[in-house]
C-alpha cells in the first residue's frame, strides 16, 4: 500500500485543504475530498502509516506535513503538541 498527500487550491492559489490518497493493488482511496476532517487527524494519520510501513518522509512530503501542521495550529487542532 502508498500513501501520499494532496495538496488541493483554489483558483486563487489559497490552499483548500489536504487529501490522503492511499493506493493499493489498482485500487485507489481518498481520505478527505470534501476537506472536512481535522488536520491534525490527517498528520497523525500519515505520520503513523509511515511509522509502520518504516518508511521515512521525503522532501516533496515534507512540504506538504508542514502545511498540515500549520493548518491545524492556525485552526486550533493541535492536540497535545
Amino acid at each position: 500500500m502508498n500513501i501520499r498527500i494532496i495538496e488541493r487550491r483554489s483558483k486563487a492559489g489559497s490552499i483548500v485543504g489536504y487529501m490522503i490518497d492511499l493506493s493499493s493493488n489498482g485500487k485507489n482511496y481518498r481520505i478527505n475530498k470534501l476537506f472536512n476532517w481535522n488536520n491534525f487527524t490527517l498528520y497523525e494519520l500519515f505520520n503513523t502509516f509511515k511509522s509502520v510501513k518504516g518508511e521515512k518522509i521525503i522532501i516533496d512530503e515534507k512540504s506538504f506535513i508542514d502545511g498540515l501542521e500549520k493548518r491545524a495550529r492556525e485552526n486550533f487542532e493541535w492536540e497535545g503538541k
